[in-house]
């Protein structure tokens, strides 16, 4: 179970990441508190294929001015192995989701802002050790809607930028089509979609 610990006596900060696991009758068999020396909190725990587990949520720790993304990795015994704290923008950002991936890595999923304050939507790959490999962080969608209303024959436009920092281009986005009686999912790929490139990771369909 993972919780935001408020008034715990320990020698951490504001607020922490109350670690506990119980035993089947959910009796605590043990607990820790994770975090740094300002207010910090869990969202989610996963267990990992080694026994352990891994956490994301949220710091303003570590030398932070605004909270970033926080993703923790703990053995069985909820002993950190590491953390990474360096993922987000000057704004607010969250991670919500950290789970182990099939390489033996690590995904984080949440929120981030943008160099204009926006909501953006990022996924954040990490290696092993809890380094950021990649990153996708894509904008809310505010105009178009995601619910685009269009008469037969005439054409949209979908922009999408990406403003995650290791660039990446290789974007998979799903359009439905709702004629009323059927809904038909189109898929981008190479062969489907020609994407035409504005400014770095910009892209118009």
């Amino acid at each position: 179970m993972i919780a935001d610990a408020d008034s715990l006596p320990n020698s951490l900060g504001q607020t922490d990441i109350w670690l506990i696991k119980t035993d089947a009758n959910g009796d605590s068999l043990w607990t820790r508190t994770i975090g740094g020396n300002k207010k910090d909190g869990g969202k989610t725990v996963e267990f990992t294929s080694d026994g352990g587990m891994v956490l994301a949520g949220i710091t303003r720790s570590f030398g932070l001015i605004n909270p970033n993304y926080y993703l923790v990795k703990t053995d069985s015994l909820g002993t950190i192995e590491w953390q990474n704290t360096t993922y987000g923008s000057v704004y607010h950002d969250h991670a919500y989701r950290g789970i182990e991936t099939s390489d033996g890595g690590f995904a984080e999923f949440g929120f981030f802002r943008n160099s204009a304050g926006f909501m953006n939507f990022s996924l954040v790959k990490l290696g092993p050790n809890g380094g950021v490999t990649k990153d996708i962080a894509v904008d809310e969608f505010i105009t178009p809607y995601s619910s685009v209303c269009r008469s037969n024959n005439v054409p949209f436009e979908l922009k999408l930028t990406n403003y995650g920092a290791t660039n990446e281009t290789n974007i998979v986005v799903n359009i439905d089509i709702d004629n009323g009686t059927s809904i038909t999912t189109l898929t981008d790929t190479p062969y489907r979609f020609t994407w035409q490139r504005c400014n770095k990771n910009t892209f118009i369909r």
